[in-house]
């Protein structure tokens, strides 16, 4: 996952010691590669598996992407191949502020700092496979991925919140934005937060719509167009990192394991 701290208030300036102590409770739960870059006013870092982590820095700022972040503007994929990821999210961020959200999708977790203007983006995708938990108190904003991890942080008081207890053993889940402490709080699916300077916002880029004109298809076209979404997804994903498959006995499961067939030289790994 993603986890790291951001502070544009000099207090908490050059404090490298928060984001050891965040890598080493995020990789005991999760272990994998740690890649991390630390700057008097922020440190990011990325405990991944399989390349999923992307961490980079330089004079303008820091970027930190966790997960399979894709381009679907093709104006942005021309910058991002001749300036390189990061470089091509900041210009776009300077430009269009949180509106750059609008041009990424696949799942991811994401963090654009810039140093100058002192501003910060922290998102999640569309549909809220990428997580986020945070905590802003005392001009610091400390992020996560899971809020356990917050916990490790002397700046961040963890109140249990009884509430949240009540929802667990009523819903069996805490619903987001809420999280089990008073003072975390979770990112929600197509949402992002920002700091521009000691002030922070929260926002939504995206939220599912029902469109009634499907209505008028018929379901011969909307079975082929169905079928198109979804092998396209597949191969989308398959050419994007290893993939298996778990066998629950459904249709849906199935499905997927012979769509993925089609596009797999080897014999698709199931698993039931």
């Amino acid at each position: 996952g993603l986890c790291g701290w951001i502070s544009f208030d000099e207090t908490h300036q050059a404090n490298e010691k928060l984001i050891h102590t965040m890598t080493d409770r995020q990789n005991a739960d999760a272990a994998g590669s740690i890649l991390y870059e630390s700057s008097p006013y922020c440190a990011l870092a990325t405990v991944a598996m399989n390349n999923r982590g992307y961490v980079y820095k330089d004079e303008y700022g820091m970027v930190a992407i966790f997960g399979y972040l894709r381009i679907i503007e093709a104006k942005l994929k021309h910058l991002v191949h001749v300036k390189g990821i990061a470089n091509a999210l900041f210009d776009l961020y300077l430009k269009k502020g949180e509106r750059i959200l609008d041009y990424l999708s696949g799942p991811f977790s994401l963090v654009i700092v810039l140093k100058h203007e002192k501003k910060a983006l922290l998102a999640i995708d569309r549909m809220g496979i990428g997580t986020l938990s945070y905590n802003y108190t005392h001009k610091l904003l400390s992020f996560a991925e899971k809020s356990t991890v917050l916990t490790e942080l002397a700046q961040s008081q963890a109140d249990f919140d009884r509430q949240a207890l009540f929802n667990y053993m009523y819903f069996r889940n805490v619903p987001s934005p809420s999280s089990m402490f008073k003072s975390y709080q979770r990112l929600l699916p197509g949402c992002y937060i920002e700091l521009s300077g000691n002030a922070l916002t929260h926002g939504q880029y995206w939220q599912a719509k029902f469109q009634r004109e499907h209505e008028k298809l018929t379901l011969s076209l909307l079975r082929d167009e169905f079928y198109t979404l979804l092998r396209s997804s597949i191969q989308q994903e398959f050419q994007a990192k290893p993939l298996g498959v778990l066998l629950n006995g459904g249709i849906d499961s199935s499905a997927i394991t012979g769509i993925l067939g089609e596009f797999s030289t080897t014999p698709v790994r199931t698993y039931s």
